[in-house]
């Protein structure tokens, strides 16, 4: 699975000149995570992989078959959850090496996410400790600092002695234990409970400016974090032979000491000896340069900061100051409630007071176009048809009372370059930032296709002419939010990255989910208005919007330019919902299409089910953020429920080796957030819900019924297919009567296509076009003609 590999340079290949060295900033915006890369003429750095670099990368394309090292400043997911796309991604790309740096818990991860394992590709993994230093074949030499986490957490009042040490045994051992119900095949299902106290408001500061997050009595401090600190060797400048000739100095031993800086009294060609000083043969060399990565998740870390305070912050001697590297640039992770907070800006001034400060958290530098691709290509269709599809994000600058000031710590953008090397060129260079697309922009690009906006506008205009679409279906959306229009979409949907057509990210089908395809079923083309009424406020749950579909991600194996990968969000009312797949950026995804704040929030605090397909990276690497989000919604008392009632875990449904990696993340990253894991295959063809889980243990069979209450969900069917090892494709039944069937990543399937007969929708993947059907065969996916055949033996509305 995957592109076909190509022949990358070897990163790791010796060159002798610096050349070139500049930081990069990346994911500098509410809807991205933030990165920063290190190039050099030869060679990459990246500190930190949060969700969606690679995607970033291949868009703004940053050179990863130049990769040589990654640094992890800590575990958590926005700064671990895109590594093993990452991995996947260079390994395909042909890289055979790669030095991954970052706390111990970095080992264990690796060793538990065997879906990104590649015997052609060797990765060295080295822990970060204080003594730990690493120089780049180019001289550049990075250390680390560790900071720690120095707020202890006081017992409270009630809190008994043996409550205490029952919490101090649990510190030492997984909180996740197998229940005593097991399937047939004697494979025991997991589940963790939800903890009674991580509902109630505690310690808000942590969860809100994005540290790990403990649980309240689980551990006393939060696991260390690291600092990185990057120096550029100073260069000598060059030996110029011409004018050394034009003075007469004999070539020989006087012209290596003269490179060297030295002074020497030289016998010249007219028979005269003289005193040569260097400078006159040499010209001014470069000094050296030094950058901070400085990462501070919460405020209790900031007492632990001034171990990083230099010698020049400092009252020192002369010779000390002489051996240290100044500052030129400092790159600030931490979001805008620690960045605001007095005690940080006087640190960062002290740290360096003539450095450049960047400030790189979404919440400091707001709304910004990183995804301008995606962004363009959502303006054409949205002026295309704005029925269906939003606005791009408007890009704006962060608000709120917790902003630091300005002046000292300037929030970064994304694309900016910080130039270290050359000296002539040291400063900060934004020519690289992307700007918002418009429709400028949409003119020119349809000119490069060969034709003109105004042709393919009135293309569309007779399509949807031809669709029938009701009045109250046409009228435009006005905000950010997908639009809540009804409408038919008459060609099959599916997955695609070379053939098949595919719904686009961002576009949310609603009301009723439509009849897809009606024409080659034979079925009639039902009435949107009919099927909204037949479908619509039905559930048992009063109020209820109708049930809507969004898909955010519908790339193959990989995330692209204008697609994310797979991810689809099935809304069933009053903010509450489930997703089908998760694949990484899902979360990034969903914050275009609500917004950031309290919007996405309600949607991510909504969700109670998530259903996973299979174990390739593209359909599940997106749950962990997902899980993160969650567990901050949940520590604020922000959860749907009242925050006087424990929140509800999260239903999780996948292949088995899915909960021992999240099982394995949530021990090492301390992520609490209580979930409950049942395997697609107790699941399978005839099992009904929640009938069937009579004789389960009493917390699966209670998450199980409670899909009904929440969503509506009265079934659902899960149907082994061929793809991968513990792949399957699922029936969603809604208590209204509306079936969905989504194949996940699949070959055609008798098997599927009879557990879903007669569904209202068919997904079905189409990852390759007819003329490619060799090569879906070798991958075990479909063609787009193979979905379309699946869907008429289903008899798919």
């Amino acid at each position: 699975k995957g592109p076909k590999k190509r022949k990358a340079k070897d990163a790791r290949k010796p060159r002798q000149n610096i050349g070139t060295v500049y930081l990069q900033l990346l994911g500098t915006s509410v809807d991205a995570n933030p990165s920063v890369v290190l190039v050099t003429d030869s060679q990459r750095f990246i500190f930190n992989v949060g969700e969606g670099l690679q995607r970033m990368c291949m868009e703004h394309k940053v050179r990863l078959s130049k990769l040589a090292g990654i640094f992890l400043t800590r575990i958590s997911t926005d700064t671990f959850s895109g590594l093993p796309g990452m991995i996947l991604t260079v390994a395909d790309m042909g890289l055979t090496t790669l030095d991954l740096h970052g706390p111990r818990e970095l080992r264990d991860l690796l060793q538990a996410a065997k879906f990104v394992k590649r015997d052609d590709m060797r990765i060295n993994f080295h822990e970060v400790n204080n003594s730990w230093s690493y120089k780049a074949q180019c001289g550049i030499r990075i250390t680390a600092t560790k900071i720690t986490h120095n707020k202890r957490r006081r017992p409270s009042s009630s809190t008994s002695a043996a409550q205490e040490s029952s919490s101090a045994k649990r510190q030492k051992k997984p909180d996740m234990q197998p229940s005593a119900e097991s399937s047939g095949a004697g494979a025991t299902e997991m589940h963790v409970e939800a903890k009674e106290n991580l509902g109630k408001p505690r310690d808000v500061e942590d969860m809100k400016e994005g540290g790990g997050g403990g649980n309240p009595g689980e551990s006393d401090c939060l696991p260390p974090v690291f600092c990185y600190r990057g120096e550029v060797p100073a260069t000598p400048g060059v030996f110029d032979a011409k004018k050394a000739k034009e003075l007469g100095i004999i070539p020989g031993p006087a012209y290596g000491k003269l490179k060297l800086g030295q002074s020497v009294e030289c016998k010249l060609k007219d028979g005269t000896t003289r005193m040569v000083q260097s400078s006159e043969v040499v010209a001014p060399g470069h000094p050296p340069a030094a950058f901070a990565i400085i990462d501070c998740p919460s405020s209790s870390y900031i007492p632990s900061l001034d171990v990083l305070l230099t010698p020049s912050s400092t009252t020192t001697t002369n010779e000390e100051q002489k051996e240290h590297v100044a500052l030129k640039c400092v790159v600030h992770l931490a979001p805008a409630s620690v960045t605001s907070r007095p005690s940080y800006v006087e640190w960062a001034k002290k740290l360096a007071p003539s450095a450049r400060h960047f400030l790189v958290h979404g919440s400091c530098c707001g709304q910004q176009t990183v995804w301008r691709s995606s962004d363009l290509n959502l303006l054409k269709l949205r002026l295309l048809a704005p029925t269906l599809f939003p606005k791009p994000p408007v890009p704006a600058p962060a608000q709120g009372p917790e902003l630091p000031p300005r002046d000292i710590l300037e929030p970064g953008k994304h694309l900016g370059r910080f130039w270290l090397f050359p000296g002539k060129k040291l400063g900060w260079d934004d020519q690289q930032v992307p700007g918002r697309p418009d429709e400028k922009d949409v003119d020119n690009s349809f000119q490069k296709a060969g034709t003109s906006f105004a042709k393919v506008k009135e293309r569309i205009s007779a399509f949807l002419k031809d669709s029938k679409l009701p009045p109250e279906s046409v009228a435009p959306t006005t905000d950010n939010r997908p639009s809540a229009a009804k409408m038919a979409i008459e060609e099959k949907q599916g997955k695609a990255s070379t053939g098949g057509a595919a719904p686009n990210e961002g576009v949310q089908i609603e009301g009723a989910l439509p009849t897809l395809n009606a024409r080659s079923t034979g079925a009639p083309n039902v009435s949107l208005v009919q099927l909204a009424a037949r479908f619509g406020g039905t559930s048992s749950s009063a109020g209820l919007e109708p049930p809507h579909l969004i898909f955010l991600g519908t790339g193959s194996a990989i995330p692209s330019k204008y697609r994310n990968v797979s991810a689809i969000y099935l809304g069933l009312g009053g903010h509450r919902g489930m997703l089908l797949d998760c694949g990484e950026g899902t979360y990034t995804q969903l914050v275009r299409a609500y917004g950031s704040g309290a919007q996405v929030d309600q949607v991510v605090g909504g969700l109670e089910c998530v259903w996973i397909s299979h174990m390739h990276a593209d359909h599940h690497l997106g749950l962990l953020t997902i899980m993160h989000e969650r567990q901050k919604l949940l520590t604020r008392g922000l959860h749907v429920d009242s925050p006087a009632s424990p929140p509800r875990p999260l239903l999780i449904v996948g292949p088995r080796e899915l909960c021992n990696w999240v099982a394995t993340f949530r021990r090492l990253a301390g992520l609490h957030a209580p979930f409950i894991f049942i395997a697609n295959d107790r699941l399978q063809e005839k099992t009904w819900m929640p009938s069937a889980s009579a004789g389960w243990d009493p917390k699966l069979r209670g998450a199980i019924e409670r899909l009904k209450d929440t969503l509506g969900v009265q079934a659902l069917q899960t149907v082994s297919v061929k793809h991968c090892r513990d792949a399957w494709a699922v029936v969603v039944r809604h208590v209204s009567g509306l079936r969905i069937a989504y194949s996940g990543d699949c070959r055609p399937s008798e098997k599927f296509a009879r557990l879903g007969r007669g569904a209202h929708v068919l997904i079905h993947e189409a990852t390759f076009e007819e003329a490619l059907q060799e090569e879906a065969v070798a991958r075990k996916h479909s063609t787009a003609g193979e979905a379309m055949r699946g869907s008429r033996l289903m008899h798919a509305e």
